[in-house]
């Protein structure tokens, strides 16, 4: 039987220094990690733009990993409901957005679920302090 993976994906910007990152940790039927990523952009973005972009790297992390049946979790509502539909998204976000949908078809059992910002955080949050501290000791 295979076992559903659950991966949370986040982001954060950072006003003062005009970037922004985002990150994802995936987690095993147990709670065992089983696996993280994170990204960090030296420019200014929409935090939707910077959501959707971990939402992709979710999607590749899986992929990567050949995992078959995931549960991929954000706390944007509106990503997540975008991700969801099936037809084309007429928004700025539209191409990343088919771009996402279209990987995630690789995966033979993919869902795109909304958490509520605070399971996220749990989720994520030594991933994020890493790159906190990240940006405070580099910039």
């Amino acid at each position: 039987m295979v076992s559903t993976i659950k991966v949370n994906f986040d982001r954060a910007t950072f006003p003062k220094s005009g970037s922004a990152g985002g990150g994802d940790v995936a987690h095993d039927a147990k709670g065992k990690c089983a696996g993280k990523r994170r990204m960090y952009f030296q420019f200014r973005a929409e935090p939707k733009h910077i959501e959707l972009l971990a939402a992709a790297t979710a999607v590749e992390l899986c992929l990567d990993r050949g995992w078959l049946q995931v549960v991929i979790e954000g706390d944007c509502i509106s990503i997540i409901d975008k991700l969801a539909r099936k037809e084309e998204d007429g928004s700025v976000l539209g191409p990343l957005l088919q771009d996402v949908k279209d990987n995630a078809r690789n995966i033979p059992s993919c869902v795109f679920s909304h958490v509520q910002r605070s399971a996220n955080v749990e989720g994520l949050g030594i991933l994020f302090s890493k790159m906190v501290l990240h940006l405070l000791l580099h910039h």
